[in-house]
């Protein structure tokens, strides 16, 4: 005999029933055997009761009366059951569908946008960079590629060692490292008197004492850490007064720094693959577009760029634009470098150093020391310059 299938649809509701009578543990066989199960079977004195799926209790009380037995329904159970009863309230129905649907279309946006580890950058400019790359408040949640928005951040965001960009429901969290600055003293109050100590060894070229007792002179070597200007004056009426020292003071001195290339090195260099994904743009908003849809998680490194180009309609402007995000595979190569290939590295180390730490300094001379062995060549470079010095330090009072 074709036996039914039950499947799931118990999941929608059981009817629970007594029965007397007749040949209760035949009948529950020959159900059995159609593939109708009977379950919850208890027996109270000359009562039985047991549960069956609500879509099959007609059949079983048409096969009960077969075998004798008398069935009476107990309970009705199930989401059958709760919905026969909410039929006749269609406005209570439809709005519990509407509310679904509008949450299920809310939910595929962002609307939330956690930041979390920033300094000295604000929200308002990271959120900003966001903006423009297509993350912000009712944006659409797939829209954006979380590792290209990583990329821009660092791209924008010089002081920023490391960032991520990772998705949560409609929520975005941003979680970014700076680079962490070094520590600067706290400067000493204007109203607070203090001295002006050489933080160089070299010599004074030029000296304006606005305020103090200077205890040095033109022409005179120095050491760091010496004595140059002091904040403690005599009135010349037999008493000490103590002042807050204020000087410009121009010295010569020799900065030394060394400078490596090595001759074989490990370099991540851009490949001829390239991958896009393109989105339709409206004031910010981007919807991605079916087709090219790259997913940069398959992808160890890659370099990222964006191109957006206005959508004109007879010439004219329109809020629309059409964004095309541009992935090219990185792969990691060792070179090996030439003796001039390193002399050039080296060169531009030089010029970067003094771009980035001499560039307030007058430079008088250059002397490099260059050096090799067998993996590197190495400069030994020595800056003669001149530059404003002097570090300001509490004053030592005398009673």
């Amino acid at each position: 005999m074709k036996k039914r299938r039950t499947g799931k649809r118990n999941l929608a509701g059981a009817v629970k029933f007594k029965a007397f009578g007749g040949f209760f543990e035949e009948l529950v066989s020959r159900l059995y055997d159609e593939g109708i199960r009977v379950y919850d079977i208890r027996s109270e004195k000359s009562l039985i009761t047991a549960k069956v799926g609500v879509f099959y209790y007609p059949h079983v009380r048409r096969e009960a009366k077969k075998y004798g037995v008398s069935m009476r329904i107990i309970k009705r159970e199930g989401i059958y059951f709760k919905a026969r009863e909410l039929s006749h309230r269609i406005g209570l129905i439809t709005g519990g569908f509407a509310c679904a649907l509008v949450f299920l279309i809310l939910s595929q946006f962002i609307w939330n946008i956690e930041i979390i580890g920033n300094t000295t950058i604000s929200d308002g400019e990271i959120l900003r960079i966001m903006a423009d790359y297509g993350i912000m408040p009712g944006a659409y949640r797939f829209g954006f590629d979380t590792n290209g928005a990583k990329y821009i951040l660092m791209q924008e965001l010089d002081s920023l060692s490391w960032a991520s960009v990772q998705r949560h429901g409609s929520t975005v969290r941003i979680e970014v490292s700076e680079i962490s600055a070094p520590e600067i003293n706290e400067p000493i109050a204007y109203d607070e008197p203090c001295n002006i100590v050489s933080d160089v060894d070299g010599f004074i070229v030029d000296a304006k004492i606005k305020r103090g007792t200077f205890y040095s002179a033109v022409g005179n070597g120095i050491h760091k850490g010496q004595l140059l200007v002091g904040g403690a004056i005599d009135d010349n009426g037999g008493h000490i007064i103590y002042v807050h020292s204020n000087a410009e003071i121009t010295a010569q001195c020799e900065i030394t720094e060394i400078f490596t290339a090595y001759k074989t090195q490990t370099k991540t260099i851009p490949t001829d693959k390239i991958y896009k994904s393109t989105y339709f743009m409206l004031s910010g908003y981007s919807l991605p577009l079916p087709g090219d849809n790259f997913d940069s998680d398959s992808i160890p490194d890659f370099t990222y760029r964006e191109d957006i180009y206005p959508i004109k309609l007879f010439g004219l402007d329109t809020p629309f634009s059409y964004k095309e995000g541009i992935y090219t595979v990185c792969e990691e190569r060792t070179i090996t470098y030439t003796e001039h290939d390193l002399i050039n590295q080296l060169n531009k180390q030089i010029t970067d150093y003094k771009d980035n730490f001499l560039s307030d300094c007058k430079i008088i001379e250059v002397t490099p020391k260059i050096s090799s062995d067998d993996d590197k060549i190495t400069a030994e470079v020595k800056f003669t310059v001149q530059k404003q010095i002097g570090v300001k330090e509490p004053v030592t009072y005398f009673s």
